[in-house]
């Protein structure tokens, strides 16, 4: 599986499924989990109904070759993970994301929305992305991609991003952040506890006007972040 988000009741599990290439063409493919409790740990595994494509004699059948599309299905567990083991039955056990620890801008700006949020799971790694942005779009690209990373730190994240762009320190939520000097897609990322926060502003144009996220909008960004209510 992706990975796995852990809502605020600790009983709720949000588990993303990945998209299957290893099929024949397919439709109707459906994934559904199946779930085993015990005392000390939870063990999930992504299971699949696909549904074999029929066609008429000397008719081809065309295929994208994802033909068992990614999914996020909700898993209620009798009773709150709380300390035990979260464990996938295909790759082992895995750091899930926790609701009551991401971080959204509050509040956002008027007209601008949330829109479907991305996590995965490792056995070392959790990581959490949204984008923020207004509805409708006035551009093709314009809003905040807001990416924590938890059992890691910035500069593992970051490092292939960054090696080559001057940095400048600043401070966010009262610790020490850096920046990017660069005003088309600007970036700001802090180590907060495990997790490294990084944001970046996007921008672009049409025919009419040009939109970005300077960086005064990305600090302010950064520092109106709360966990979800």
């Amino acid at each position: 599986m992706a990975g796995v988000l852990i809502e605020a009741d600790h009983a709720l599990l949000r588990v993303r499924a990945e998209a299957r290439t290893d099929l024949p063409c397919t439709v109707g493919f459906t994934h559904r989990v199946s779930v085993l409790e015990s005392a000390d740990e939870v063990r999930l595994a992504v299971l699949g109904d696909p549904a074999p494509i029929t066609a008429p004699p000397g008719v081809g059948v065309g295929c994208t070759g994802f033909t068992g599309p990614a999914g996020v299905l909700d898993v209620q567990l009798s009773a709150s993970l709380a300390g035990r083991r979260l464990v996938d039955e295909h790759s082992g056990e895995l750091r899930p994301v926790r609701r009551d620890q991401t971080m959204e801008p509050s509040p956002l700006p008027a007209g601008w929305v949330a829109l479907e949020e991305q996590f995965t799971s490792t056995a070392e790694q959790a990581t959490w992305h949204r984008r923020f942005q207004p509805d409708p779009l006035p551009v093709m690209v314009y809003g905040l991609d807001v990416t924590m990373s938890w059992g890691t730190d910035c500069q593992n994240v970051l490092g292939p991003w960054i090696h080559d762009r001057q940095i400048i320190p600043v401070e966010i939520r009262g610790l020490p952040a850096h920046r990017t000097e660069n005003t088309n897609t600007p970036m700001l990322f802090w180590q907060e506890g495990d997790s490294c926060l990084h944001l970046i502003g996007n921008g672009s144009c049409n025919t009419n006007q040009c939109l970005a996220i300077d960086q005064d909008q990305l600090v302010a960004l950064a520092e109106s972040l709360h966990p979800p209510a």
